[in-house]
């Protein structure tokens, strides 16, 4: 080639390699490193010269090929800067176009999930239960109660206090309690609760505990007055005596 160089760069890698072989076998590699770098020319070489010489060649030749772009005319340096600078652009360009789809589908993934889990939501709001299902699907009631029990429900839900489902089954044990079972009780009971606008239920008041000379009748009035509670606890009680064979003269 006619062409030819006045420097070149002598890499440490290069004489790490070399350092430990024999002297000849280095000065001859040296030389042949020298001639392909400067004159570009190719040096005939054997064994453990050729195999390192493979080695080091192609940084050569990354060195030469710098060497020759430097050398273009200006116009061409130019166009090939040019050109460099069109597909740095180009890649820029379909990059912001594939990040702008991206988004695009992301926002329309994110938009079907949003409505999905809004439906979702929707769907899977529990419905309020009835009161039949309340008192079905929870706990077993038994039937003499359940009248009254279902009363004291609506009640509270007309005061706008109502039951909490975990507090539920609470309130009938306590209603079964006050009430031993006995349907006449509970519905006094239930009576009584509401007349004062209690929010709980409590043990029936007696007739000691109001003045003396207070009537005792068996109607419930429509507000649920402490006549009719009193006077039906009167009723229950003479009946369970005669039922017991005792006359009770107090009425």
């Amino acid at each position: 080639m006619s062409e030819q160089r006045d420097s070149f760069i002598f890499y440490r890698s290069f004489y790490e390699a070399l350092k430990e072989l024999p002297d000849d076998d280095r000065l001859a590699l040296y030389d042949a490193i020298a001639k392909k770098s400067l004159d570009f020319e190719d040096t005939d070489l054997t064994g453990i010269r050729k195999a390192l010489f493979t080695l080091i060649s192609p940084q050569i030749e990354a060195n030469q090929k710098r060497f020759f772009n430097g050398k273009q005319p200006k116009d061409k340096q130019k166009e090939s800067i040019n050109e460099t600078n069109n597909k740095q652009e180009k890649s820029k360009t379909e990059a912001n176009n594939k990040q702008t789809i991206s988004k695009a589908e992301a926002n329309n993934n994110v938009n079907v999930n949003v409505n999905v889990k809004e439906k979702n939501i929707i769907n899977n709001i529990p419905k309020e239960k009835t009161k039949s299902e309340v008192l079905e699907n929870d706990f077993e009631i038994n039937e003499n109660l359940k009248p009254s029990f279902e009363r004291w429900i609506d009640y509270r839900k007309k005061i706008k206090k109502p039951i909490k489902s975990a507090s539920l089954k609470a309130c009938y044990e306590q209603l079964c309690t006050l009430s031993s079972f006995d349907g006449e009780i509970a519905s006094l009971v239930v009576n009584q609760s509401i007349a004062n606008g209690y929010q709980g239920l409590f043990e029936l008041k007696t007739q000691k505990q109001y003045p003396r000379g207070q009537p005792l009748t068996n109607d419930v009035d429509d507000d649920g007055g402490f006549d009719g509670v009193l006077g039906g606890l009167a009723i229950l009680q003479n009946r369970r005596k005669r039922n017991e064979g005792i006359t009770d003269i107090s009425l």
